[in-house]
């Protein structure tokens, strides 16, 4: 196996920033960790290893989020997290075909590179930004199967939106919800291997389906989990309510990318 820990990321051309500024943080706080982008229908280029999907997609923004993953404890926390900054707008429901294409072939990267035989995988959102050093997080990533941000989900909590019974599905008994997808990690084991294929198989048979890797995720994990261990991401590694200078990574999920913080931090590698 090749002695090897990789950050993976997608991008298309409106993220092409992002792409840049996510790159430059890693190369200054994590030098020597390797990176791979898949980059969709763009022409544009990257100092880091890159693939080039030119897969045909609608850009045509018409598509809704279910928002399958906003129960009653997510929306606590982020109505907390907008109260305290009034005047903003709130996240966007719509997308487009390649938007969510873009966001999911996250699933297909990992499954090519631990086939290359990559030691350990951390998957993040493009819009993310390094802060410190990863060394520690990829130690524990590399002593278990996966790491998430994962959260239990109650009967009468929203596990996920079913888009062909169109309708929220709740658990009958408590699980283990992935409601934070833009941070995950995985080691090269059997287990993980298998786990993440089959979430690849599940999500691209609905790419257009903006929730469809929180609903693979949900159901696929349920089936495994006697079998993979699962190393508890610190909200340091995604954070997306404080913006902490103690934080390894800052997160620009949803409008919290067009924040005066975040802004400041994006300049310093733009």
């Amino acid at each position: 196996m090749k002695e090897g820990r990789v950050v993976t990321f997608c991008a298309d051309d409106k993220y092409m920033d992002h792409a840049r500024v996510l790159v430059s943080s890693l190369r200054q706080t994590n030098p020597n960790l390797h990176m791979y982008a898949r980059l969709v229908n763009t022409e544009q280029d990257l100092s880091c290893e890159v693939y080039h999907d030119n897969t045909k997609l609608s850009t045509k923004v018409n598509l809704f989020k279910l928002a399958g993953r906003f129960d009653h404890t997510f929306m606590e926390t982020e109505y907390s997290f907008w109260n305290r900054r009034k005047g903003q707008v709130r996240p966007s429901i719509m997308y487009s075909e390649q938007m969510a294409y873009t966001c999911h072939k996250r699933f297909h990267n990992v499954i090519d590179l631990l086939d290359r035989g990559f030691k350990s995988i951390l998957i993040l959102d493009v819009d993310s930004i390094v802060k410190k050093d990863l060394t520690e997080l990829f130690d524990h990533i590399e002593q278990h199967d996966i790491a998430a941000i994962t959260r239990q989900v109650n009967p009468g909590d929203i596990a996920y939106y079913d888009k062909e019974r169109q309708n929220y599905v709740t658990p009958k008994k408590p699980g283990i919800g992935f409601h934070e997808e833009g941070t995950l990690g995985t080691s090269n084991t059997e287990n993980a291997h298998a786990f993440w294929s089959e979430i690849r198989e599940q999500v691209e048979q609905e790419m257009d389906d903006w929730d469809s890797d929180c609903k693979a995720l949900y159901k696929t994990y349920s089936r495994y989990k006697d079998k993979l261990s699962v190393y508890e991401l610190p909200r340091t590694y995604k954070d997306k309510y404080e913006h902490s200078e103690h934080s390894h990574i800052w997160s620009g999920d949803g409008v919290r990318k067009k924040l005066p913080d975040y802004l400041e931090e994006q300049k310093k590698h733009l």
